[in-house]
Parts: C-alpha cells; sequence; structure tokens
C-alpha cells in the first residue's frame, strides 16, 4: 500500500498547538518573546495583519511553555486565550471557564462565567488576581491570559464604540494591575496588528509596561524560506528553481502579509506534487503561475469558485459580499457585519447565513470569522 503524505502545511488558517511538528522557521522568535514574558509577566505582540503572530503563538510558544518553561509558579502552566470580539469582559469571563484553566478537572465549566464577571465588577482592576486565588491553580500553575486580536475593540466601531465604552478601559486596568501584582504567577501576552499600536497610548498606565515588553514579529528572510522547504518538500526529493526562491523572498520583502498567500500557495503545491502524486522534479515558475502566483493564489480560487457556481449561487455569493460591505469605507480589508443583518440584506435564515459561511470557510477557513 503507498502511504499518502500528509499536507504540513494548514492553508490559510493559523496553526494549532498539536501542529507545532509542521511549524518552522519561528524557534528564535519563540524564545525572544518568552525571554520578555519572563522578565516583565506581560508582552505586546505587534505585527500586520496575517503576519503569523497567531501561529507563532499556537505551534511556537505555549508548546514550548509547556515542556516546561519556568514561570513564578514553576514549570506547570494554564492558558487561557480569547479576542475580545465586540464584549470583551464577557468573552475573558468565558475564556477563564476553559477546560484545563483554573480547575484541575478536564471539564469546560462555562457556568462559572457570571460568578467570574461578579468578582471582577466587585474588585475592579484586582478582579484577575482574585479569580485565580481562588482558584484550584493558585500557587501550582502559572496562568497566562492570550489577547488575540486586540484590534477587535478598535475595528468594529459600529458595534463596540471603545471611545463611549468603558469595557476597553476596564480590560486594560485588570491587565496593568494583574501584571504589576508582584507575588501572583498571572501572565498577559496581548496581539494586536501594527496599525492599531498606537491606539495603546492612550491608557496611561499601560504604557509603563508597554514600553518595555512590546515584540514585533519578524518577516521571513530567505533563510527562513529555505528552512521551510527544506523540512518539507526537499525531504521528499523535490526541489525549487532558484528563481522560484528568489520569488518568494521578494514578496515577502515587499509586504509581509502576503505571508497567508504564501502559506496557501505552499499548501496547495504540496497537495499537488505530493499527496495526490502528480510527478515532479522542480517546482517552477510556471507551476506557480498556474496557481496565481502568491499575490493571487487565494483571489485565484475564488474566481474559480464564483465561475463553477450556477447563476442563483453567483448571486447569493454577490448579495452576500454586498451585506458585508461598508459604503463608507469600501477599501477596508477588515469587512464585517452582524448575521441579523446579512440575513435580512439576501433574504435568507441565519442558519443558511451561516451555512454559507462555513462553505466558504472549508476552502479559505479564517479569511471568514465568527465570533461574538
Amino acid at each position: 500500500m503507498i502511504k499518502i503524505p500528509l499536507n504540513p502545511f494548514v492553508g490559510l488558517k493559523p496553526y494549532a498547538e498539536n501542529q507545532n511538528n509542521s511549524y518552522f522557521g519561528r524557534e528564535q522568535e519563540v524564545e525572544n518573546v518568552l525571554d520578555i514574558l519572563q522578565k516583565n509577566k506581560f508582552v505586546t505582540f505587534s505585527g500586520a495583519s496575517g503576519s503569523g503572530k497567531t501561529s507563532l503563538i499556537n505551534a511556537g510558544l505555549i508548546p514550548r511553555l509547556k515542556k516546561g518553561f519556568v514561570g513564578q509558579a514553576g514549570k506547570d502552566w494554564a492558558i487561557a486565550s480569547f479576542r475580545p470580539g465586540i464584549d470583551p469582559l464577557v468573552n475573558l469571563s468565558y475564556a477563564l471557564t476553559a477546560r484545563e484553566v483554573l480547575k484541575d478537572d478536564l471539564k469546560s465549566n462555562t457556568t462559572d462565567r457570571k460568578y467570574y464577571s461578579e468578582i471582577i465588577s466587585n474588585f475592579g482592576s484586582l478582579g484577575i488576581v482574585e479569580i485565580y486565588k481562588r482558584s484550584e491553580i493558585f500557587g501550582k500553575k502559572n496562568l497566562l491570559i492570550i489577547i488575540d486580536q486586540l484590534e477587535d475593540l478598535y475595528k468594529y466601531n459600529r458595534y463596540f464604540d471603545y471611545a463611549l465604552s468603558e469595557e476597553d478601559n476596564v480590560l486594560m486596568d485588570l491587565i496593568y494591575r494583574t501584571v504589576t501584582f508582584k507575588n501572583t504567577a498571572i501572565y498577559f501576552l496581548i496581539c494586536i496588528e501594527t496599525p492599531y499600536l498606537t491606539k495603546l497610548t492612550s491608557y496611561n498606565k499601560l504604557q509603563e509596561i508597554i514600553s518595555k515588553s512590546q515584540y514585533s514579529i519578524q518577516n521571513i528572510d530567505y533563510t527562513g524560506i529555505h528552512q521551510i522547504l527544506k523540512d518539507t518538500f526537499y525531504k521528499k526529493n523535490i526541489q525549487f528553481n532558484s528563481k522560484v526562491i528568489d520569488l518568494f523572498n521578494e514578496t515577502l520583502k515587499e509586504e509581509i502579509s502576503y505571508l497567508p498567500n504564501f502559506q496557501y500557495l505552499l499548501y496547495k503545491l504540496y497537495e499537488k506534487f505530493l499527496v495526490d502524486g502528480v510527478e515532479k522534479k522542480t517546482i517552477e515558475l510556471e507551476d506557480l503561475d498556474a496557481m496565481g502566483g502568491v499575490k493571487y493564489s487565494i483571489a485565484n480560487d475564488f474566481e474559480t469558485i464564483y465561475t463553477s457556481s450556477s447563476n442563483q449561487e453567483k448571486k447569493t455569493i454577490a448579495l452576500f459580499f454586498k451585506s458585508i460591505i461598508d459604503i463608507q469605507n469600501p477599501s477596508s480589508l477588515g469587512q464585517y457585519e452582524r448575521i441579523l443583518k446579512i440575513s435580512e440584506y439576501i433574504n435568507f435564515s441565519q442558519a443558511e447565513v451561516s451555512e454559507i459561511i462555513r462553505s466558504f470557510k472549508k476552502t479559505f477557513e479564517d479569511l471568514f470569522d465568527i465570533f461574538e
């Protein structure tokens, strides 16, 4: 029986913790981030959209922590991770109820969400410290709270206006007071897109710790690209023309946000020439062009799906995208809308709209998000 190789590339979704054995080229960056975390109990991790921040955390930093990285409470870690969405304090409370966070059993305890929210309300900026002190892991495990895509607070102002809401201020006060509380093993890592980094200057207390805790994800250079190819394609006796590697390097040097396109292209190349078994010794520029190249690999597949759809499906797709375009800012990359609003616009039920999004996610993964 011929053994079909598993694709080590994940397409457009971030790498997960259990995919760390297929995550290459960022080992030193993981150590750099952990060094800051160990010294300050806090890291502000920034980078362009799609630059690989979430993957570095999931498949690099978290596995490294769990291998015995030393924190204030020893070598064991509990990790709560969430994105703020449009209800940051509720989403924080839910993250603390996840399995293996504040309780020793392996069950998720979502019923505790209200209890944690009440503690935060009663104890203010020391709410997280109090929750940790009352938990089963107090003194036994370090607690790392990861806030991914902190830019949510500033991107979705039709539904969460940080200029009018106090929730972002409460969240920042919680972070500041928690990490400056010396005798508690609680750590914070916040991820934010670079263009929104200046928004954090409005939180005066937080500025005291941000100045010494920033880390910006580095671009992948020629050496990193070569290492990725060496650990994947070269091991399977498939080489790359030097002009292809030069193109990869030039494109990513030009704009780091092409990294998802690059990752998606490598996924498709591996799928075609290794998983599907199309015979090939060396990948050439024309192989890339057939898939849209680095810059248009995603758009190429969008076009394929659209042109192969029925006329009715094309109308639905067109209406769907019209429903999420902000006419005040049509060029924005972060288009969004409530599912209820989309369903009203295209005259579909909310369940049908959710199914449309799920069908897109099968191919395009995290280009489409559903969150609260």
